[in-house]
């Protein structure tokens, strides 16, 4: 049995539950009220699973038929390396007006 043999099989199980939901819900009273909305809750649940796995199929089928991505060949540069043999930036900065006036006395 394939996947999408049987989200088929998915669909048309809480076709025939909502259909039986909403039986129950009109042909009985209260009794049999809360069984009705719990089946059709049930129901669904069950048909959301289902169009997700579609969807899921249906992608799956679309990257099949494009085509495979080239094999990229990432080399690392010297400054991806952890600064490997570069020159260290002079500080050329002078100190602001608030580090100027501290002394460390």
């Amino acid at each position: 049995m394939t996947f999408l043999h049987l989200v088929r099989r998915l669909l048309c199980f809480s076709a025939l539950t909502m259909i039986g939901a909403i039986a129950i819900s009109v042909m009985t009273h209260d009794a049999w009220l809360l069984v009705g909305h719990v089946l059709g809750a049930a129901s669904a649940v069950v048909a959301a699973i289902a169009v997700l796995a579609f969807v899921v199929v249906g992608l799956r089928r679309i990257a099949a038929d494009l085509p495979p991505r080239p094999t990229e060949v990432h080399v690392i540069a010297p400054f991806e390396r952890g600064l490997t043999g570069l020159a260290q930036p002079p500080d050329t900065e002078p100190p602001s007006a608030p580090d100027a006036d501290w002394s460390p006395d």
